[in-house]
């Protein structure tokens, strides 16, 4: 899927994703999405007096694709007891303001092309 594409798809609410190597005894995989701010926010709220709320909804407005990554041992992912923060070995966020910027991340970290981003549905995930 090439770049325009997979921002259609981001744009629609959709998720992509990857499973990545991490050992032989853990599940590993990274989701890509797109966060919205909620824009009616800025025509009711002003910063003064809603400091965090307010420079939340401009993080997410500067920096809206977020990249999951996320790894757990083989045992809790095949498991069925429920999943807690402490299951996991990495659970980790990074937000880019840009797809070229998640593809420059993708490429610098050797986990793969943008382009290579399958659909969350046919990945291993929790």
């Amino acid at each position: 899927m090439d770049i325009q594409q997979l921002e259609i798809y981001l744009n629609k609410g959709n998720s992509f994703g990857i499973n990545f190597h991490h050992s032989n005894d853990s599940v590993a995989w990274m989701l890509l999405s797109k966060r919205f701010p909620v824009n009616r926010f800025f025509s009711i709220f002003d910063r003064e007096g809603n400091e965090d709320l307010y420079d939340e909804q401009m993080f997410i407005k500067e920096y809206p694709y977020q990249l999951r990554t996320a790894i757990v041992k083989k045992s809790v992912y095949d498991g069925d007891v429920p999943l807690t923060n402490e299951s996991y070995l990495v659970n980790e966020n990074k937000y880019f303001k840009k797809l070229a910027d998640v593809s420059i991340y993708l490429n610098e970290n050797q986990l793969g092309d943008i382009k290579d981003l399958k659909w969350s549905s046919d990945i291993e995930f929790l």
